[in-house]
């Protein structure tokens, strides 16, 4: 129950403020990554693969608030999650997953990410990979998709070298960490769907990091408690 954890967290170290009146309507944000993915045209090299790569969240950077809304208590969140990712070389590297929207309920534990993802070269930093991730799902998991491109500097077999566009199917499993699935099957492999809108403007964020699986924790704004865990919204 990452994400559920994460709520839980902000509620145990801060009374967050609440609105009386409905959450009002704020833009996730350009839909618009780069000009790459939104005009693929015709250049390039003539090729298709399949790809497949895990991320492991190693740290957690959350911010997170409160507000009401007519249906029920929100959570919106801003959280920077980073690990290592591993599989398709074009992939594997150092990643960040940033929440740029991330809307979930109290009442029902569900609702939308949309995030910026990238993957480093751990040696060098260059940029491998990088997208925005849209996806919907409850406590402790989210399914969406991702659209990016891929900057490959070759050197691999056939069918793990080429740059190009970059489109896959994601899922984050949240629990004592969190793993992102990039490509293939996996749980939790349920319908996700959702239509949103809102946000909480004018609330104070609350803001924490740690490390996950590690024994230390450090504070920003907020100290987290003893033993918090990786969850998509607060802790």
């Amino acid at each position: 129950m990452f994400r559920g954890i994460l709520m839980t967290l902000a509620l145990a170290v801060v009374a967050c403020a609440r609105d009386d009146g409905p959450t009002k309507l704020s833009a996730p944000g350009d839909a618009n990554l780069t000009s790459s993915v939104n005009n693929p045209g015709e250049g390039g090299a003539l090729n298709a693969d399949d790809v497949v790569a895990e991320m492991v969240v190693r740290h957690s950077q959350v911010k997170t608030r409160e507000c009401d809304g007519p249906d029920g208590h929100y959570a919106e969140s801003r959280n920077v999650f980073t690990g290592t990712s591993t599989g398709d070389p074009r992939l594997s590297g150092i990643f960040e997953f940033a929440m740029i929207y991330d809307m979930l309920t109290f009442d029902e534990f569900k609702g939308p990410d949309i995030s910026n993802i990238t993957i480093r070269d751990p040696a060098t930093g260059r940029v491998k990979a990088e997208g925005r991730a849209s996806s919907w799902g409850k406590e402790d998991w989210l399914q969406g998709a991702i659209v990016g491109v891929v900057r490959d500097e070759g050197g691999g077999s056939e069918e793990t070298t080429g740059s190009g566009q970059w489109i896959a199917n994601f899922r984050i499993q949240f629990g004592n960490g969190a793993v992102i699935s990039i490509g293939g099957t996996a749980p939790p492999g349920k319908p996700a769907a959702g239509i949103f809108s809102g946000g909480c403007p004018g609330v104070e964020w609350t803001e924490f990091e740690f490390d996950v699986g590690g024994a230390g924790l450090s504070a920003l704004s907020t100290k987290a408690p003893a033993g918090a865990q990786t969850h998509r919204s607060g802790m």
